[in-house]
């Protein structure tokens, strides 16, 4: 420290943060002199430089029923005796409001290392929101009879909260030495049981390696569990992801830009991929005009690698698009001897959206800290569908009730540690309206009671910025039940006792996490036995394995294949069924396979079947599953593998069956398990059993199209009893080979004529 004060670097000593878990190095804030930052690499004992000051971004009754809470309290939990830390954007305290928690102590980190006590909201109701979610009393709503009925009370009401202040007076925005000084604190100064913030934003390595994200894992070694939003970035269109052959490239990855203003807009992107540290695989970004010609007036900055072995590779045009509206498009170029995923992320953010993928994908979005090896990552769903406001009347955020929320940002992390932990309720959820900023009436106001002059003293909103509060407040449940619990046993608790449903799917997945937080469950069924989300713990803890194995495929329909992704017309036209239509002949299978909603991305059923031997008498399992535009069969909810309940781990041929395109085995048996890697058919004839058993399409390989009858050959009755008998007609229809959801002369000159004759190599005896 000395050598650096030298140089004029202020070290901030108190602010040491050390090695913790898989980061190597620990780090300390200090104020560098633009002129000096440079020349502060020569020093050898520096091994990483980041700014400090980046912002992050809030990510923000009925919902208590849900996770059960109420229930808790009835016995007398309420968590009393725990003390919860609560970092957010300000609190509404004076006047007094007698719905905050009786016990609170706060502090204004926001300007660190400047202290005070002013934590009033001056830009946004954020943390009065969260605290209302936290420990609300619901005082002024005891007599409640609208909007479900009951007061609306915080998760744990009896819980004494530490609050303190990290958003700024500008707009509630909260920089990163506000938030890592306040974490420190909740942990050294003021003694919290828990911390919960619903703040964060995307790093450049989305792998948890950042400096948010140490300070969790520091929080979480002091026997401090974080909870943390998972973000709103799932419906924003600003993420995609891909596999790249070796020495190989993808296709042109189109990209929209809308209502751009002069001068305004720049397309960057950051490339990301996994390789491990130490490898640093060449992966280029090429960026592609509307009319496919390359932009060369681009600049790449130079690559990086995080601790833990991901790479970041960030680019921009050197002029700003258009006004308007355009469209451009990208090529990733592998240039490794091996194959590789990798994500895209939109990088400029104007703030608008205006640039997002015209086929994004919604997982791998979720938020630092909430990326985190040992932060607790809370998601969202919709617990309530509508809600009726001040003035009478029922309003709406559109989204399906039940469902995970469409903003709710989605995992894994990009290395493939399971993200969310699960979701909570987010979305609409009622709790203390600020009347520092929230002061004239408007549809999200809702009253005290079914008396309107009793006064509106509460509002709706919706973000996973209230769902983390929830799962922090069950865990304060928790705690004041069992003292001594530790945060691995806390986090395992709530994982493992969440509610499942139709809507979730088999879990985990990257939509749901473990499930729907139910705080009942995971405070009445504490064992005392937890799991460790870094997988280090002694595994004579762990739960019996589940006798279960999952199939990752990868498979392509010939009909619908343009390009590196199927056509999903059957599902934007709504002619694709809730339920599998395999029931009748020539399959006969009787499952009852169905769905409420059908997911994003979907093209159509499928139906697989597992082999002990080939023979069509050796099967073990049998199921309808769904297959999705990017060719992965998974299962209801359209995001996680098929499972296959009851079969034992071990070597299985996968059957892949369509019901108008020929059926396709794998060439040898698949070792399955609950961890089954990734069998892809599209990459190579020699992956399906028997001889031409998949048909080159383009750059891949797919099933063969035009069996409308399902008998395992392409024939002429096919023609003549299918697509004959249902040329024309417009719905779902085994004479669509192309499943373009009508039935035309393109299903027979473009595929039933070239591929009339082929048997499928599959076999059935």
């Amino acid at each position: 420290m000395n050598r650096l004060k030298v140089s004029g670097i202020n070290v901030l000593p108190e602010s040491w943060t050390p090695p913790a878990g898989n980061h190597l190095y620990g780090f300390v804030l200090a104020e560098i002199p633009s002129s000096e930052l440079v020349n502060a690499l020569r020093f050898d004992f520096i091994k990483r430089i980041d700014l400090a000051e980046s912002e992050l971004t809030p990510q923000s009754n009925n919902a208590i029923k849900q996770i059960q809470a109420d229930y808790l309290w009835a016995s007398g939990i309420t968590g009393q005796g725990v003390k919860i830390g609560i970092l957010d954007s300000g609190l509404d305290t004076e006047p007094l409001n007698p719905d905050l928690p009786l016990s609170l102590i706060k502090k204004d980190y926001s300007s660190f290392p400047t202290l005070d006590d002013d934590v009033e909201n001056k830009a946004t109701g954020h943390g009065t929101l969260v605290t209302g979610i936290v420990a609300g009393q619901g005082f002024l709503s005891a007599d409640n009879t609208g909007n479900g009925g009951g007061a609306y009370k915080g998760a744990a009401p009896g819980a004494e909260v530490v609050f303190l202040k990290v958003g700024n007076d500008i707009n509630g925005g909260a920089g990163t030495s506000a938030i890592l000084n306040a974490m420190d604190a909740a942990v050294t100064v003021y003694g919290v049981n828990l911390i919960t913030l619903s703040y964060g934003s995307w790093d450049i390595y989305h792998d948890g390696s950042g400096t948010l994200d140490q300070k969790v894992d520091w929080c979480y070694s002091q026997g401090v569990p974080v909870f943390l939003a998972a973000g709103n970035f799932g419906s924003l269109g600003r993420h995609f992801s891909g596999l790249i052959s070796a020495q190989d490239s993808t296709d042109f990855i189109q990209v929209n830009v809308t209502n751009a203003v002069t001068n305004g807009t720049t397309l960057a992107f950051n490339l990301v991929y996994f390789d491990g540290l130490g490898i640093r695989k060449d992966f280029k970004l090429k960026y592609y005009s509307s009319t496919f010609e390359e932009i060369t007036n681009v600049y790449h900055y130079i690559g990086t690698e995080s601790t833990f072995g991901s790479e970041s590779r960030i680019s921009q045009t050197l002029f700003k698009v258009p006004a308007g509206n355009g469209t451009y498009y990208l090529r990733v170029i592998n240039n490794s001897n091996t194959s590789q995923s990798f994500n895209l992320y939109e990088h400029y953010n104007d703030g608008l959206n205006k640039v997002k993928f015209a086929n994004p994908d919604s997982r791998y979005t979720i938020v630092s800290p909430a990326t985190a090896t040992y932060g607790f990552a809370v998601g969202a769903y919709t617990s309530a569908q509508s809600w009726v406001a001040y003035n009478g009347s029922t309003y709406s955020f559109g989204q399906i009730a039940e469902h995970v929320s469409s903003y709710s940002s989605q995992g894994p992390r990009i290395d493939g540690l399971q993200k969310p932990d699960l979701v909570a309720p987010g979305s609409a959820i009622i709790s203390i309206r600020d009347r520092d900023i929230y002061k004239t009436q408007n549809i999200y106001w809702i009253n005290n009671n079914s008396d309107p002059a009793q006064g509106a003293d509460y509002l709706v909103s919706e973000g996973t910025s209230f769902a983390a509060p929830f799962a922090a407040g069950a865990a304060a449940l928790l705690i004041s039940k069992y003292p001594g619990i530790t945060p691995q046993e806390v986090y395992t608790a709530l994982r493992n006792n969440t509610s499942v449903d139709g809507s979730t799917g088999s879990i985990p997945n990257a939509a749901y996490g473990y499930g729907k937080l139910n705080a009942y469950n995971a405070v009445m069924n504490y064992s005392g036995s937890g799991g460790d989300p870094g997988g280090d713990d002694d595994p004579a803890d762990d739960p019996p394995a589940a006798n279960y194995v999952v199939v990752n495929a990868k498979v392509f329909l010939e009909g619908p294949l343009k390009n590196y992704k199927m056509n999903k017309d059957l599902l934007e036209g709504n002619k694709l069924p809730l339920e599998h239509p395999y029931g009748n002949s020539p399959w006969n299978y009787e499952g009852n396979e169905s769905v409420s909603v059908l997911p994003n991305g979907i093209v159509d059923w499928m139906l697989v079947e597992l082999r002990t031997n080939i023979s069509a008498n050796t099967v073990a399992a049998k199921r309808a599953v769904l297959i999705r535009e990017d060719g992965i069969l998974t299962d209801l909810d359209g995001i996680s593998l098929p499972e296959f309940n009851d079969i034992e781990d071990g070597d299985y041929y996968i059957v892949i069956r369509h019901r108008n395109h020929l059926s396709v085995m794998t060439a040898s048996p698949v070792y399955l398990s609950q961890d089954t890697p990734l069998y892809d058919f599209t990459d190579s004839d020699n992956k399906a059993y028997g001889s031409k058993g998949l048909k080159k399409s383009g750059k891949y390989y797919a099933m063969y199209a035009g069996d409308g009858n399902g008998s395992g050959s392409i024939t002429i009755a096919d023609r003549n009893e299918i697509w004959s008998e249902e040329n024309g007609q417009v719905g779902y229809k085994n004479g669509d080979f192309n499943l373009s959801s009508g039935v035309t002369i393109s299903d027979l000159n473009q595929l039933w004529n070239k591929n009339n004759g082929t048997v499928s190599q599959v076999p059935e005896n």
